[in-house]
């Protein structure tokens, strides 16, 4: 019995090789990681990963044997191997080079930034300095890269940026209601209110929640006397229930347009204005009945 599983196993593989094959021969390319192809009797199969398992060293009579016939494949095959013997021959730059590169440098790296040296693998500068402003590696710093001015700035502004983001407190509820109350405007979406000693404040995305059904006491007992605030909370309450029973049927453009100025509604995609505006028609028709 473990023999004849043992068959079915290796004309399986057998079978998903003849299908990589297949498979490279009618598209001229090496099969993506996620691509499936179908197969008579079996679930679909992932070509892709089963390739990439071949590269990682799995079934290598398979590839000797059968896979490494075909000219793509074995191209593929080998630019990978190639590729994993340079990464182990590269060396790595001590951080005593590191910071001698950094030093040099006359303005200060980006996050993402890298350098490619030939014979060393890759030196993600940028991370690297990151590193040290979040005080890995200080005696480098102390003893090397703070004699940059350039370096020495941009370190003693992120401490002091840290030191401030420490220290400031958050406005209450009960400030940012009374805040949100004085307003003589709905506030935009990126409206952000900033206050000494005090974290940033928000106010759009704070009243955005507002009208989702946060703090509703807030709402009931402060906000609501607003007459701007409750007018565009009711707007935004009338509106959830159009989504809610929402109607897909189709009105003719002129109408489309009359009722969507008639409310308000001038932010939509033409699509977003069909769905709204065949939803509202309806209930003007339930209303009259």
């Amino acid at each position: 019995t473990s023999m004849g599983k043992c068959d079915k196993i290796e004309e399986m593989i057998k079978k998903k090789a003849d299908a990589l094959i297949e498979f490279v021969n009618i598209n001229n390319k090496i099969p993506k990681r996620s691509e499936v192809v179908k197969m008579v009797s079996y679930s679909d199969f992932k070509v892709g990963d089963f390739w990439h398992n071949i590269k990682q060293g799995r079934n290598p009579d398979l590839y000797m044997d059968v896979l490494s016939k075909n000219e793509i494949l074995y191209a593929d095959y080998e630019r990978i191997k190639k590729n994993r013997e340079e990464r182990m021959c590269v060396k790595v730059m001590s951080v005593e080079d590191k910071g001698k590169y950094l030093f040099a440098l006359t303005k200060v790296p980006k996050q993402k930034d890298i350098v490619k040296m030939v014979g060393y693998s890759d030196f993600k500068i940028g991370q690297f300095w990151t590193d040290i402003k979040r005080g890995q590696i200080a005696d480098l710093y102390t003893n090397v890269l703070s004699k940059n001015e350039i370096l020495r700035a941009d370190y003693e502004k992120t401490k002091k940026d840290r030191e401030q983001r420490m220290n400031v407190k958050v406005m209450s509820l009960e400030d940012k209601g009374k805040h949100l109350f004085a307003l003589t405007k709905i506030p935009k979406y990126n409206d952000v209110v900033k206050m000494v000693g005090y974290a940033d404040f928000h106010v759009a995305r704070f009243w955005s929640k507002i009208k989702k059904g946060h703090n509703s006491d807030l709402y009931i007992n402060v906000l609501s006397e607003n007459e701007i605030l409750r007018a565009d909370y009711e707007k935004t309450k009338r509106m959830s229930k159009i989504y809610d029973i929402l109607d897909y049927s189709k009105m003719k453009v002129d109408e489309l347009i009359y009722l969507c100025k008639d409310r308000g509604i001038t932010r939509y995609s033409k699509k977003k204005k069909e769905e709204l505006v065949s939803m509202l028609s309806n209930q003007h028709k339930l209303a009259d009945k």
